[in-house]
């Protein structure tokens, strides 16, 4: 993904060392972010190219017009937009504390503010009880994946990523290591008890592997889990639009 650098626009009299700042800085993320970030800088290459600039020796004026451009011309949420800024200020500042540029343009650039309001739907107790026994109902593995999400609050990528192998005992609870938790972090969770119940049937005695498997028996997919929880809520009667996500924002808002 980020080794491909002929897939970056070729900026009007850019550094030759730009493929080589934009790959360290791109490194230092898991693959999830350098995705991400990746779309970022493509986007940003290419309004550089645009505009006639030099990536590497632009001020923070031109930072800041970029952004409102985005929110003004491609109609962009603001927290997308805000997204975009800290991707690019992230970059200058990499760029400046290895020597490659003198100042950091992007020290003081203004973001918009977000309006930190979820949006994500949620579920009620009796909402829940009811996803819970039709994914019971459907096997071990859906079950096993929606105990994740709603009982211990999983991400789903979190989720799917998780192995056989991450499964231990400590001070007497089932517990789940994540390699990967909210970044590039580590951490090891402590299943609740029907979670540990529901995993220990799923896994049937497995010793690797992934944790939670599809119809297939390959590691279930990001775009099957959302088909998965989709097709338990046309089951239980819920006709709000849930998510994988929608699950981990109950499981926070009961537990408050």
């Amino acid at each position: 993904m980020v080794e491909d650098r002929t897939s970056f626009p070729t900026p009007v009299n850019s550094s030759g060392g730009l493929p080589m700042i934009v790959m360290g800085f791109m490194l230092r993320y898991p693959p999830n972010t350098r995705a991400i970030y990746q779309s970022h800088l493509k986007q940003w290459l290419a309004w550089c190219a645009e505009h006639g600039l030099d990536p590497l020796a632009v001020q923070r004026g031109h930072i800041e017009a970029w952004g409102r451009w985005l929110a003004e011309h491609r109609k962009l949420k603001t927290s997308t937009v805000v997204s975009k800024l800290n991707c690019i200020c992230g970059m200058n500042r990499f760029a400046y504390l290895d020597g490659h540029i003198p100042l950091d343009p992007g020290a003081h650039v203004r973001r918009p503010k977000v309006q930190f309001v979820s949006t994500t739907n949620g579920l009620t107790r009796s909402q829940l009880a009811d996803l819970l026994r039709f994914a019971e109902l459907d096997g071990p593995n859906t079950y096993a994946m929606m105990c994740l999400l709603a009982l211990n609050g999983l991400r789903i990528g979190e989720c799917l990523a998780a192995d056989v192998e991450h499964l231990g005992h400590e001070r007497g609870y089932r517990t789940l290591f994540l390699p990967h938790r909210n970044g590039v972090k580590v951490g090891t969770l402590s299943l609740a008890i029907r979670t540990a119940y529901a995993i220990d049937r799923a896994v049937d005695g497995r010793q690797t592997g992934a944790l939670i498997l599809g119809r297939d028996g390959t590691r279930l997919k990001v775009a099957a889990a959302r088909r998965t929880v989709r097709r338990l809520c046309r089951q239980a009667g819920i006709t709000k639009r849930i998510t994988p996500h929608s699950c981990r924002h109950t499981f926070v808002t009961l537990a408050l």
